[in-house]
């Protein structure tokens, strides 16, 4: 894991190289330096994503989905990453994060790119023709994304697209608040670290 200090200095070296770089790239570079300041910032970042903050989740109204515990509050686990949908392949973004970040990414995909930073991740999704998400898009660790899915559902969110990994080690759903913003939620396998 890099440290604060370390992924400050390569902020600070991507801001400088931004302005050099050429318009059909820059956007790369804005992006990369946009995560890295998101991570730097914390997981308080995700109220500038108008996204609702891990601790503040809609409160479950005691009806069970299916017989399953309450998947209240306590599902999030308070971790928040971002995720950048992309056009096209993965591949130019993925090596420029890879150089960025000086890492391989943990989970490496054709459609689904995931990099560690610290206790955040930096996540890189293949549009799919006939969904097209625009933005960054905060994610927040959940321990069951299943029902915490349902639990979104009953509270008027609505389901945007559904992303699993080829071994089933991540399962991602993209939802849209009731005030039309964009947020995930992403549940990893034990043996992920997450």
């Amino acid at each position: 894991m890099r440290s604060a200090q370390e992924i400050a200095d390569r902020l600070e070296r991507l801001r400088a190289y931004e302005a050099e770089t050429d318009p059909e790239t820059r956007h790369l570079v804005t992006a990369a330096a946009e995560a890295l300041a998101w991570v730097l910032s914390g997981p308080g970042a995700a109220a500038s994503q108008e996204a609702p903050p891990p601790s503040t989740a809609p409160a479950d109204d005691g009806s069970a989905d299916d017989g399953s515990a309450d998947t209240g509050t306590s599902a999030v686990s308070g971790r928040v990453s971002v995720l950048y949908p992309m056009d096209g392949s993965l591949l130019p973004a993925r090596a420029w994060y890879a150089a960025a970040f000086g890492q391989d990414p943990r989970v490496d995909e054709a459609d689904y790119v995931e990099f560690q930073l610290g206790a955040s991740e930096v996540c890189l999704l293949q549009q799919a023709d006939e969904h097209t998400i625009t933005g960054v898009v905060p994610l927040f660790e959940v321990h069951d994304a299943e029902a915490y899915l349902r639990h979104l559902l009953r509270h008027e969110a609505r389901l945007v697209r559904r992303v699993r990994t080829a071994d089933d080690r991540v399962a991602l759903y993209i939802l849209q608040n009731p005030f039309g913003h964009l947020f995930g939620v992403i549940e990893r396998d034990a043996d992920e670290g997450g």
